[in-house]
């Protein structure tokens, strides 16, 4: 499986809300938002440039418990870009996992605010739009969820990107499982794709061992990364990357 591009151009964006009015036009209303309003926010604050971050150093911290056992937050706060995933929350963690993001890889799920609140102790519907990250969103070809996102953010300073369709599948199949890949996964490819020096940190979530998440209580039935994606292929294949050099550990 092949790709042209990463990061897919402003006429995804821009045909996913022509097809969610065409479909869904009560969205709009019930989002207080408008065609004309989120067409002016692909068109002003989407990047679809596969080059942007070429050669930067990268940090992907992931949420995973283990974080808690170290204090490493001012060598993370080093790096030119720190990443994070989905509603991973630093503060009040910063001597642990540093003091603030740069780039959130997030589901089409939360990037559209479908979550179940009382899942997840830390949810906050606020805590995203309020940001100012280039929030990067695997939509896997979804439409209906991405709308609500869009119009969550549309009054704040986030950038936004959607992965290509194309990319996505590439992403799902370097597994070979039959399964769509983790948000943190598809985290960790973008940015080495996307031309990047990539560290991990935090990558544990696939062990039981350990909290879901460093800053929240999840419900166990929410727990669906270590139910519902291939967890023991994705770490084969992490742990590869690092033996190959393509990436690396930061501890």
């Amino acid at each position: 499986m092949s790709y042209n591009k990463i990061l897919a151009d402003k006429g995804y964006g821009n045909f996913i809300i022509d097809k969610c009015y065409q479909d869904e036009p009560f969205k709009f209303d019930q989002f207080n938002s408008s065609v004309e309003i989120l067409k002016d926010l692909i068109n002003t604050r989407y990047i679809d440039d596969d080059e942007i971050y070429k050669d930067k150093k990268c940090i992907i911290v992931a949420s995973g418990g283990s974080v808690l056992d170290n204090e490493l937050g001012d060598e993370i706060d080093e790096f030119d870009l720190i990443v994070r995933t989905n509603l991973a929350q630093y503060e009040g963690f910063e001597k642990h996992v540093g003091s603030r993001t740069d780039v959130r890889f997030l589901s089409h799920k939360t990037f559209g605010n479908t979550l179940n609140d009382v899942d997840f102790s830390a949810y906050d519907v606020g805590y995203i739009p309020n940001s100012n990250s280039h929030l990067i969103i695997r939509s896997v070809g979804n439409i209906g969820s991405m709308i609500p996102g869009f119009a969550l953010n549309q009054g704040g300073e986030n950038k936004f990107s959607i992965l290509d369709l194309d990319y996505n599948t590439y992403l799902d199949r370097q597994l070979n499982t039959g399964h769509y890949c983790t948000v943190g996964f598809s985290a960790v490819h973008t940015m080495m794709d996307l031309g990047c020096e990539v560290y991990i940190y935090g990558f544990d979530f696939y062990n039981e061992s350990t909290s879901y998440h460093y800053y929240e209580k999840v419900s166990k039935k929410a727990q669906t990364g270590r139910a519902n994606h291939p967890m023991k292929s994705e770490k084969v294949y992490i742990d590869y990357l690092v033996d190959v050099e393509r990436i690396k550990r930061l501890l």
